[in-house]
This record gives structure tokens, sequence and C-alpha cells, in this order.
């Protein structure tokens, strides 16, 4: 019988600083060619609803010199992915990929967050499927379980802390979900590696490639 195997941080990970005092936590493994990267912002939907819907925006737009489509076709080239995501108290930059293209993927996804392009087709799209996905959500039942064990588990003011009303979300403005976008690397926040590269070439790749 296989065994889950659970990674112990104080343990498992090593930990290192990188310029600007970052903090890294550091796992190699020499088994594979591909990395996974991750940069943790201490801050999530219980802070601030906005940065979900932010995300999702996000990941239709493209930046002052490159489309949604090309952005694609360059993670499809370097064989890697860039992806945000939003859970109730942290916010992660995740990117992975093959380890021999991390320093240019790196970039390439610095570059999206802070140069990302707001498109107003985009988000009326967005805030249409939100509408409709929130419609359609009143007539599930397993939605609704789900809605009535988050009010047991975390109280009244749950929804109120990570959900946008329906006026919020439609009077959101493209400028207010770049701006969520572009100044998360303006965030304290520290890194997560797990690869094949030694601890002093992740240091190097960092220290040359973050933009802080």
């Amino acid at each position: 019988e296989i065994e889950p195997v659970f990674l112990d941080f104080e343990k498992d990970l090593s930990r290192f600083n990188i310029k600007n005092d970052i903090e890294v936590l550091y796992k190699e493994n020499p088994t594979t060619d591909l990395f996974e990267l991750s940069y943790v912002f201490e801050t999530g939907s219980f802070h601030d609803p906005l940065p979900s819907t932010a995300v999702s925006y996000f990941d239709y737009i493209g930046t002052s010199t490159q489309t949604p489509e090309e952005l694609a076709a360059e993670m499809y080239r370097l064989a890697c992915n860039i992806r945000i995501s939003v859970g109730g108290n942290r916010t992660r930059i995740n990117i992975s990929g093959l380890q021999e293209n991390m320093a240019e993927i790196m970039e390439m996804a610095e570059n999206w967050v802070a140069d990302c392009v707001g498109n107003e087709a985009v988000l009326e799209g967005l805030k249409a499927d939100r509408m409709r996905s929130r419609a359609n959500a009143k007539l599930g039942q397993s939605q609704n379980q789900s809605a009535l064990q988050n009010y047991v588990a975390f109280g009244p003011e749950y929804i109120k802390m990570t959900t946008l009303t329906d006026e919020q979300l439609m009077g959101a403005t493209s400028d207010e979900l770049l701006a969520k976008i572009k100044n998360l690397l303006n965030y304290e926040h520290r890194i997560v590696y797990y690869g094949p590269a030694s601890e002093k070439e992740v240091t190097a790749l960092l220290n040359e490639h973050h933009n802080t």
C-alpha cells in the first residue's frame, strides 16, 4: 500500500533569503526536469473580495505589447504555465514548467502582472458570466448547501467579507481590477521553489530575474 507523503516545512524545506530580504522556501527534486515556483502573499478574499474578480479578468487580458493569444502561444513554446490564485488568506502567483526556461517564464510572468492592459469587452463579458452563474447557483441545491455550510462554519459576515455584491461587481472598473494585479509585487511576500535546480542556482535565478 502506498502511503501519502506530507511535507514538513521545518524538516523537509530549507530556508534562505534573496535580495531585499525575501524569504525562500526550497525543496530540491532531482528526479524531474520540471519546477514549481510560487510567490506567496499573505492576503486573500477574507481581506478583500475584489482580487478574486481581478484574477479572473487577468486570465483573459494581455499586455501593452502582447495579446492574450500571443501570451498563451509563448507559454506553450516554453512548456510553462502562469496562474494567479486567490484563497481566503493567501494569494499566489504560480509559475511552473521546464526548469531550463525558468528565467524566461519568470520575466514573462512579472511583466504580464506589471503591464497588464484592460479590455472593456472582456470585462463586460466577465460580469455577465458572473451574474448568470449567481442566478443559476440560487437554483442549485448543492450550491445552496455549500453556502449554508459556509454560513455555519464562518458566520454571517462570511459572504459579505468574501463576495462582491451584485452592485459592487457591476460597478467594478477595469482600472480598479488592474490595480489589484499590478500592485501585487509591491507587497511583502515569500517564495516557494520545488524542482531540480540547486539552492545556489535558484538563488542566482531569483536574484537576477525577480523584480521587487
